[in-house]
């Protein structure tokens, strides 16, 4: 519920839920953030359910190694994500360190999950770094942020905006 425009249940309301499906264990993944971690955790105590804190972290679209570049321009899908919806400008890092919003390139989610407090460590030091680059309100990890802080942390394929289901849509399966 607190991802804007795209969340869901409260984490009360979640965490009770799986509790009546006798889940062990339930995952809670913000975008860009860990907004709901401390109600999340409250309510997994109090109900016995297991809590694995995530985030939904939104990576520049620059593919590592390989140098490729996905652009809103280039995108083959014939109804490429609109502005909002995952695919968002870049935001390069100007002098000061902060961002300025470019035109054209995508943006892929990654849904990244703690593994343990070293994971939940760095899950915070990297939502820190993509948000310190950029606008209030925006995020942008870069690939160097998501091998410097990935220890401890779990990656998921991920949703329609993720890196893999991006790559499928566009016709690349390599």
């Amino acid at each position: 519920c607190f991802s804007l425009l795209d969340g869901v249940s409260r984490p009360e309301t979640l965490v009770a839920r799986a509790a009546a499906l006798e889940m062990p264990a339930l995952a809670l993944t913000d975008h860009d953030a860990l907004y709901g971690a401390v109600a999340f955790w409250r309510a997994a105590r109090e109900a016995g359910v297991k809590p694995v804190f995530g985030a939904e972290v939104t990576v520049e679209g620059i593919l590592p190694r390989s140098g490729v570049t996905l652009t809103r321009e280039s995108h083959p899908h014939p109804n490429p994500l609109p502005l909002g919806e995952g695919v968002r400008s870049p935001i390069p890092l100007s002098p000061g360190g902060r961002g300025a919003r470019g035109e054209g390139r995508i943006h892929f989610h990654a849904t990244l999950l703690a593994e343990n407090d070293a994971g939940y460590a760095n899950l915070s030091q990297l939502i820190t770094a993509a948000r310190m680059r950029c606008q209030k309100g925006e995020a942008s990890a870069t690939w160097d942020d998501l091998a410097q802080h990935s220890a401890g942390l779990i990656a998921l394929s991920g949703c329609r905006q993720g890196i893999v289901a991006q790559h499928l849509l566009a016709g690349d399966k390599d």
